[in-house]
């Protein structure tokens, strides 16, 4: 019990404080989305709608219901978020570039 606060604080060293950041774990490290798990693209997406989204899951709007897996998934990574914390991550996500996937339909 005593090492994990030690790790803690050895990790915020090393690769600086990240705080909320960890987005990338499902969107992807371009936030170009993952579909295996349904997270859905991030990069360049509308800094308002994004917003919206997370006060919506912080407030128990959105990721309640039994059939939104992928929105109860998400939930607990917004209900700890601040005012602060989702401004910062709006302003992450928008230094990212918006890459269009490809259409497989298109040959």
């Amino acid at each position: 019990m005593l090492i994990l606060p030690w790790m803690k604080a050895n990790a915020a060293e090393e690769n600086g404080s990240y705080d909320d950041r960890y987005c990338t774990t499902c969107h992807g490290a371009d936030g170009r989305g993952n579909y295996g798990v349904q997270a859905p693209r991030l990069a360049g997406m509308e800094p308002w709608y994004l917003q919206r989204q997370l006060e919506n899951f912080r407030a128990g709007l959105r990721g309640v219901h039994p059939s939104d897996i992928e929105g109860i998934a998400m939930r607990p990574m917004a209900t700890k978020l601040t005012d602060e914390s989702i401004a910062d991550i709006i302003e992450w996500v928008g230094s990212w570039d918006y890459v269009s996937t490809e259409n497989p339909y298109r040959r």
